[in-house]
């Protein structure tokens, strides 16, 4: 599964976690459950557009820019990097003018795309600065401190207006840096190079001030995006609102807000899934489902809301499947820690875990409806096949061919956790029949698209399934 302390800030917390009606080893938990998650829009910090052309680019900093480009697609690293912090140091020391209206955009985008050469690199503390540096420049708005961004958590030594007087991309940016630092303070892969910000005794407590760290990226992007989506009078109604809620008080659905054009539902789901993931991780479940189920109705708003805004278009085909995906995360967190421990026998809560397969089945409805509208069922008997669906299939795919055929492993890959984890929770019901039919569907999938762990994960369990049940035939 893919969760905390409370942030120490608790007066904020509390606030934004009321408001959003809350109340109060990845794959392999004790309940032996497989989760999934898909990367969301708002961590792909995609710049080829401003790489495109370098006619954007003064003359300054175009011949190393090009260098760099040059020199990274060769696989030369350590010169990509040089002409990268090069052309970086340059921009930031030209007059405001000779980048235009675009300038915070530009900048950032060189420090991101050094930032992914590092961790291309496996210099993950690096890359992780260089992303706490062109945070706190774009939040001070072009004012650059690379000392003080070293020695406390990106934009967190300023108010909750630091981004005010930022254009809407520039603070679209500005998340997706806090949520990548989120991402790479969670990965575990930075060891070294934060003792200014994670200085203890030892390491419980080194572990205890990153996990701190982590939570206050997560929790800064939602916040920011709920200032984007809030006006002042929205956002001071959702609050007194949810300081009058009890407990288990409702809060504003953000599906029944009016999102700007320049705000994707992914956007915003995309940092409710991480923070979510990390209260998971840190069994917190009272705070992930809430997120969970804001994340859900985004990406999949009820059709009838009661607002007053126009209907959405319909889901795309990756917005089904995230659907999908986030149905099985709901359902773990239900029967999280159920299960056969070892040899011992299964101690189980068969209402939670029915429950669990509600959510799980209503997740596998979803993604398998969205393959056959997609025409991607047949998609092993050929490319035409894809077209099988006809007018159907245009609902859902609404890109290229190339993001067509990565949304059908998307989609493909949480089939499979679906029925993996279909199997597992009707062992814990002791229906044998049921979880067989879902381990052999869930390896024949992942046969089919070439994920090897997964296939050998379901024929592991189906292996124990045949032990545990007597070496019955299969169905």
């Amino acid at each position: 599964m893919y969760e905390s302390r409370h942030w120490q800030h608790q007066a904020k917390d509390l606030k934004y976690h009321r408001l959003l009606g809350l109340s109060g080893d990845a794959e392999d938990r004790a309940s032996g459950l497989c989760s999934w998650a898909f990367g969301l829009g708002v961590t792909a910090l995609g710049l080829i557009d401003y790489f495109g052309t370098f006619k954007t680019w003064p003359k300054e900093v175009r011949d190393d820019l090009r260098v760099a480009l040059k020199a990274r697609n060769r696989g030369d690293s350590r010169r990509a990097e040089a002409h990268f912090r090069r052309a970086l140091a340059t921009a930031r020391s030209l007059p405001p003018q000779a980048l235009g209206s675009e300038r915070l955009l530009k900048i950032s985008g060189l420090s991101i795309a050094l930032g992914s050469l590092l961790e291309a690199e496996h210099e993950y503390t690096a890359a992780y600065q260089v992303y706490a540096e062109s945070l706190d420049e774009v939040l001070g708005q072009g004012s650059f401190g690379s000392a003080q961004a070293a020695t406390h958590p990106a934009g967190f030594n300023s108010d909750s207006d630091s981004s005010r007087g930022l254009s809407p991309q520039e603070r679209l940016r500005t998340v997706a840096l806090a949520q990548k630092l989120g991402d790479l303070a969670s990965s575990g892969m930075i060891t070294d190079g934060l003792s200014t910000v994670t200085q203890s005794a030892g390491p419980s407590a080194a572990a205890a001030t990153m996990d701190d760290l982590v939570e206050q990226h997560y929790v800064w992007s939602v916040e920011e995006l709920l200032r984007l989506v809030m006006n002042d009078e929205q956002r001071r109604k959702a609050i007194a609102d949810a300081a009058s809620a009890d407990a288990t008080g409702g809060g504003v659905m953000l599906s029944e807000l009016g999102l700007p054009e320049w705000i994707s539902p992914s956007d915003l789901g995309g940092s409710l899934e991480a923070l979510a993931g990390f209260y998971t991780r840190k069994g917190k479940a009272d705070l992930a489902v809430p997120l969970y189920l804001q994340a859900l109705s985004l990406l999949m708003p009820p059709s009838s809301p009661s607002s007053s805004e126009p209907p959405r278009p319909p889901p795309t085909a990756s917005e089904r499947c995230r659907a999908g995906v986030l149905m099985n995360n709901l359902g773990q967190l239900l029967v999280d820690g159920q299960g056969p421990k070892g040899g011992a026998d299964m101690t189980v809560d068969k209402q939670k875990v029915k429950q669990a397969i509600a959510w799980v089945q209503k997740g596998l409805d979803v993604v398998q409806k969205t393959q056959r509208l997609a025409g991607w069922e047949q998609l092993q008997q050929g490319p035409s096949s894809q077209g099988a669906a006809g007018g159907k299939a245009k609902e859902v795919l609404q890109t290229s061919d190339a993001r067509t055929q990565e949304v059908c492993l998307e989609c493909a890959a949480a089939e499979v956790a679906l029925l993996y984890n279909f199997g597992v929770m009707s062992e814990m019901l002791n229906d044998t029949c049921k979880a067989r039919e879902a381990y052999q569907r869930a390896y024949a999938r992942a046969d089919q698209h070439q994920m090897r762990n997964a296939r050998n994960k379901s024929a592991h369990a189906l292996m124990k399934l045949e032990r545990r049940s007597g070496g019955g035939k299969t169905a």
